[in-house]
């Protein structure tokens, strides 16, 4: 006589039925027989696939090195912590008094901005002023009055002014631009004379006017440069430019009082990744681009994600050598809320539908090495039933009946034997 343990998962005592006696007279006297122990066959969608656990974490940090302007960059004021949220136009430091703003955008900040300048970056700040509510004329890579406004309205803003020439300084603009109108005055006066006088060549005049032109060219060129150096202007080190936002700050590395030296802040990643690994026996069954679910077993919660990246070997990332790294994106708006350790299922195969399904300790091999169940009939008796099986997954399998005889939904097909003897 054969004792079969029955598992949790395959219904256990409460699930199943037993047949024959239970008298207790019957224990006394030592006439208890062995009886068969029965689930209910099952109709239902069956699937395969892979549970591991994961972290999440954000993927893509930023640090935040500070540009360096002239003389010592000490920290003024503590403007970020830990978990404060950064958005564009933000100010992120302040540095020696004067503010660090960052906005979106693929460029760095690796010039000064000033009236006339031209380029894409130019542009880059001109869409980022935009698209927080500043009017900057038109979007055309151009610093032009209408740029320069909209930076002196965003810093007001802000609570600061922009950088501001020094007397000295605003006396060389002067003297550049009185240059300019002296240059352009000489040349007018020299285009009067055109229109006054047929004999231009024996007054010299068509030389001088190339001569005066020449002159208003070199005066506006200085005009420019002295503009550019002395000037309004927005230094490169109160700009800068990352991918994307809005982030968190991750850590801060300096406390007000501090000289700046290296990395002033690191900002969080903006792509919520979980970090995760397969066995060795499961590689062969993963792939990148497969989907999944991520279970949040704290509230309950369920998010999808995408496979997208697999090493291709064991052991990195200070795993066993018996596992492979694997990042999993998460997908959907709600992506930053998921967090912590998470469960991993990673669907393989399905039955694309339901399917009768019955446990694996229900299968059995025919002496022609076909499987088969028994089951037990309304009337009671136990009946061999061949079957040809399909998918296998936690525990069940389908099956298909071979035999003319009819297996349903709530059939009661036989898993094990119960010894009385040993309880």
């Amino acid at each position: 006589m054969t004792v079969v343990t029955v598992l949790a998962g395959v219904g256990g005592w409460l699930a199943g039925r037993t047949l024959g006696s239970s008298d207790e007279s019957s224990f006394a006297s030592g006439d208890l027989q062995p009886s068969i122990i029965t689930v209910p066959v099952k109709y239902q969608e069956l699937e395969s696939r892979v549970a591991v656990r994961g972290n999440v974490r954000t993927k893509g940090a930023k640090n935040i090195n500070l540009v360096q302007g002239a003389g010592a960059s000490i920290l003024t004021k503590d403007i970020l912590n830990v978990g404060s949220r950064v958005v564009e136009g933000n100010v992120v430091a302040e540095v020696t008094f004067r503010p660090v703003f960052v906005f979106q955008g693929e460029l760095p900040m690796f010039r000064d901005f000033h009236l006339g300048l031209e380029g894409e970056d130019i542009r880059q700040l001109e869409e980022a002023l935009t698209r927080i509510g500043y009017d900057v004329g038109a979007i055309d890579g151009v610093y032009d009055l209408s740029m320069e406004e909209a930076v002196e309205v965003f810093y007001s803003d802000a609570g600061y002014s922009m950088y501001e020439p020094s007397l000295e300084d605003r006396e060389q603009i002067v003297r550049s631009q009185n240059q300019v109108d002296a240059a352009r005055e000489q040349l007018r006066q020299a285009k009067s004379i055109t229109s006054s006088t047929s004999n231009l060549e024996e007054l010299g005049v068509s030389s001088r006017i190339a001569q005066f032109e020449r002159n208003l060219e070199i005066a506006e060129l200085m005009l420019t440069r002295n503009t550019s150096i002395y000037g309004s202007r927005v230094p490169k080190e109160e700009i800068i430019f990352v991918s994307e936002l809005p982030r968190q700050v991750a850590q801060v590395f300096v406390n007000r009082g501090d000289i700046i030296s290296e990395v002033y802040v690191a900002l969080s990643g903006v792509e919520h990744i979980v970090e995760s690994s397969i066995s060795s026996t499961d590689i062969s069954l993963i792939e990148t681009g497969m989907s999944v679910m991520l279970d949040n077993q704290s509230d309950n919660s369920t998010y999808e994600g995408q496979i997208t990246f697999l090493e291709d070997v064991p052991g990195t990332n200070d795993l066993p050598d018996n596992r492979y790294y694997m990042e999993i994106s998460i997908l959907g708006e709600d992506a930053g809320a998921l967090s912590g350790n998470v469960r991993v299922v990673i669907p393989i195969t399905s039955t694309n539908g339901k399917v009768l399904t019955v446990p694996f300790s229900a299968l059995s091999i025919s002496i022609d090495n076909i499987p088969q169940v028994q089951i037990e009939s309304p009337e009671g008796e136990i009946i061999t039933v061949k079957v040809e099986t399909g998918l296998r997954a936690f525990g069940e399998v389908e099956i298909r009946p071979l035999d003319d005889v009819s297996i349903v939904e709530g059939t009661q097909v036989v898993v094990g034997m119960l010894d009385p003897t040993t309880y």
